[in-house]
């Protein structure tokens, strides 16, 4: 996703290949509300039964469940989770059935988080996507021992990992992945020539698809490459993308932030079987160090914004549908992990950058409730409603 993290042991430091330097942190202003402060919150994932109820996971590993300002922690993952560059706990989703003690899937939720005890010889990590269980039938803790991993990916370097992790409305699990680090999808673990993102046979630069009621999971039989007798991995959803850090569903569509390498930021509409284009093209343009042989088909972005003119890492976002802020129901908003302010799509491929939305520090995650409202996490710690 982003070239830079830091930690929550030292909130001043960055990471990173880029070398980019500490962001001041600013108060957020106008329309936001600031519920409360985590320091390195990096997901969040509102509850099921509506507004109240929030779950935060911090990039070191560590979720908690917060009930208005009253946090509990969760689950701890930060003896497994490796952290520094942008490695750490990158992702989290609920089963739709979490809290339905009659359907498959009650008390279950999903984790996806870098592991360097795991990391394969000459590869910089593993990221692991597991399921877990809530220890109780009041779901306010989980049994750290009932870790089921689903996938285990070997990430080549520290950076582009994806992350997010989110339910569809057909049920399955959709997880996205970035193209496994370094620049350009070139280098020591990326396929020569095309790079891990166009190489089918490879999951990383990839969205992909299961179904978590199996062992250790199924295979959607839509998904493309389901039915392939050939070394096509049944996984994959959608493919040719650099680092889709953050995506959501908005009336069965997916909508994906891909990070670009230093010219373009896209945001895209996922869809079966798409290919967009990395490592060959960036945004609209060819890429300046893969080429394509022979003609290529891809699905062009919604809309690009210049790196570094505007931002440097897109934050993929969501509709609002909640009631308090008439002026943005129906508008997809999204941001940057190096803008203050948020950005709102207006028309088309049209947006701007909203001054009443401001942040105020690093953007990390944006998640909606079942009211329509939306909120938002920083790394500096800063859990936000609007």
């Amino acid at each position: 996703m982003l070239s830079v993290f830091f930690n929550h042991f030292s909130l001043g430091l960055l990471f990173g290949f880029l070398g980019l330097q500490f962001l001041a942190e600013a108060k957020p202003q106008g329309v936001l509300e600031k519920l409360f402060t985590l320091p390195g919150a990096n997901v969040v994932e509102p509850s099921l039964e509506g507004e109240g109820v929030l779950y935060v996971a911090t990039l070191e590993g560590e979720l908690f469940k917060v009930n208005g300002t009253v946090k509990t922690l969760f689950l701890d993952l930060t003896k497994k989770t490796a952290n520094g560059s942008e490695r750490g706990l990158i992702g989290f989703a609920l089963h739709p059935n979490f809290s339905n003690v009659s359907l498959p899937g009650y008390g279950k939720f999903y984790v996806h988080y870098s592991h360097s005890e795991l990391s394969e010889s000459s590869f910089d990590h593993v990221a692991v996507v597991s399921e877990f269980s809530a220890s109780s039938t009041k779901l306010n803790k989980a049994d750290p021992k009932s870790e089921r991993v689903l996938l285990k990916i070997p990430q080549p370097q520290g950076n582009h990992n994806g992350g997010d992790l989110e339910f569809g409305p057909d049920g399955f699990l959709y997880i996205a992945l970035g193209d496994g680090g370094a620049a350009h999808d070139v280098g020591s673990k990326h396929t020569k020539g095309i790079g891990n993102a166009q190489d089918k046979t490879n999951l990383l630069g990839k969205i992909l698809r299961i179904d978590v009621q199996g062992v250790p999971y199924k295979i959607p039989p839509t998904n493309p490459f389901a039915k392939s007798q050939g070394a096509e991995r049944k996984e994959i959803f959608a493919y040719g993308l650099r680092n889709p850090y953050r995506f959501n569903f908005d009336e069965g569509k997916i909508w994906a932030g891909d990070v670009g390498q230093h010219r373009w930021e896209e945001l895209d509409v996922v869809e079966l079987g798409g290919n967009y284009g990395w490592p060959f093209r960036e945004g609209f343009q060819e890429s300046e160090r893969l080429k394509a042989k022979g003609s290529q088909s891809y699905i062009n972005p919604v809309l690009v914004y210049p790196n570094p003119k505007v931002g440097k890492s897109i934050i993929g976002g969501q509709f609002y549908k909640g009631k308090r802020h008439k002026q943005y129901i129906g508008k997809y908003v999204f941001g940057d992990f190096y803008s203050d302010y948020l950005f709102v799509l207006i028309a088309g491929n049209k947006f701007l950058e909203d001054k009443k939305l401001k942040v105020g520090s690093q953007l990390t995650d944006i998640a909606r409730d079942k009211n329509g409202n939306l909120y938002f996490t920083t790394l500096g710690g800063d859990v936000l409603r609007l």
